[in-house]
């Protein structure tokens, strides 16, 4: 199976890489409402990137399968920054709520969010 590259600049993008993704989980025959959280929880993790970052460059969006995972992989090249009264933040819980792990590495050169959901095995 192909994976998906996309880089999205601005909110305007958002609506496109949402369609893109949600076809690009039809294709790897990801179903309902797997699917549906994914998109949510990627939308939210490049939406986070996009105004919490303070960087001209585009967030990127990977997604493939690995290892018997569905791997989404957002990155900014921005700087982390932590909420003043120490929340996580609505958008930070619902990324967590989207897959059955997720991990934020930050980095002087930017954070990067990994949604990792298993591949279920079709029925016989």
């Amino acid at each position: 199976m192909c994976y998906l590259r996309m880089k999205i600049r601005s909110y305007d993008g958002l609506r496109t890489m949402r369609h893109r993704l949600a076809e690009w989980l039809d294709e790897a025959s990801v179903a309902e409402p797997a699917s549906s959280a994914l998109v949510l929880g990627a939308h939210e993790a490049v939406a986070n990137g996009i105004r919490h970052s303070g960087s001209a460059e585009p967030v990127t969006l990977v997604a493939l399968v690995e290892d018997g995972s569905l791997v989404i992989e957002v990155a900014d090249h921005g700087s982390w920054t932590a909420l003043e009264d120490g929340h996580p933040g609505l958008g930070l819980e619902m990324i967590r709520q989207a897959a059955r792990a997720v991990t934020i590495e930050t980095a002087d050169d930017g954070t990067t969010v990994r949604i990792v959901q298993p591949v279920e095995s079709p029925q016989s």
